[in-house]
């Protein structure tokens, strides 16, 4: 069952396919991130509409604290019918997100106020923080295939894995696994 769709940026030059990698950090010091993050979202919350299920859109803090940022979500699920619930964003771990969080947890309330869902993505890595999931609305947690890939050769991965899932069951917030390479470990999980 398709629970819901990821939407991924991707640059295709003469049937070339060039991943984020390779052209956010020259597009943001270009002045074309927010023309080329925008444009995904238009056609991120088109699709929602099309396929009629949930589309998935990973967001950074940079684009939270982009002036008008939540007025052209807000316009773009009105203007397309879309309904808000099929709307989820995932927050990018990075370092700067904590620095930010007061701007990031209202954000986010108001994402939620109009119905849209919230995960967290890469959850288990980097600056991932259990204290924050009391603070911030989140709706997914999505553990990162690091703790995912080796769950059936190590044990302390699936620990991990297995603490996070239940401390986001108790939190009543869904868990996204990433990674999910094999039945085996499609059966652990």
């Amino acid at each position: 069952k398709t629970v819901y769709y990821e939407a991924l940026m991707r640059i295709v030059l003469k049937e070339k396919v060039f991943l984020p990698l390779k052209f956010i950090e020259v597009s943001k010091r270009a002045g074309l991130y927010k023309k080329l993050n925008f444009t995904m979202i238009k056609k991120s919350i088109k699709a929602a509409k099309k396929l009629d299920n949930t589309v998935s859109i990973s967001i950074d803090i940079y684009d939270v604290l982009e002036k008008g940022f939540f007025n052209f979500i807000k316009n773009e699920i009105s203007r397309n019918g879309v309904d808000p619930k099929n709307i989820q964003f995932e927050l990018l771990e990075s370092e700067d997100v904590y620095e930010f969080l007061d701007e990031i947890k209202e954000f986010l309330k108001k994402i939620k106020k109009i119905g849209c869902r919230v995960a967290i993505d890469d959850f288990g890595t980097g600056y991932s923080n259990f204290v924050n999931l009391k603070d911030i609305p989140v709706d997914v947690l999505k553990i990162d295939m690091s703790l995912i890939k080796n769950i059936n050769t190590d044990d302390k991965s699936r620990y991990i894995a297995g603490t996070v899932a239940k401390l986001a069951s108790l939190l009543n917030i869904k868990t996204t696994a990433e990674g999910v390479s094999s039945k085996e470990i499609y059966e652990i999980l």
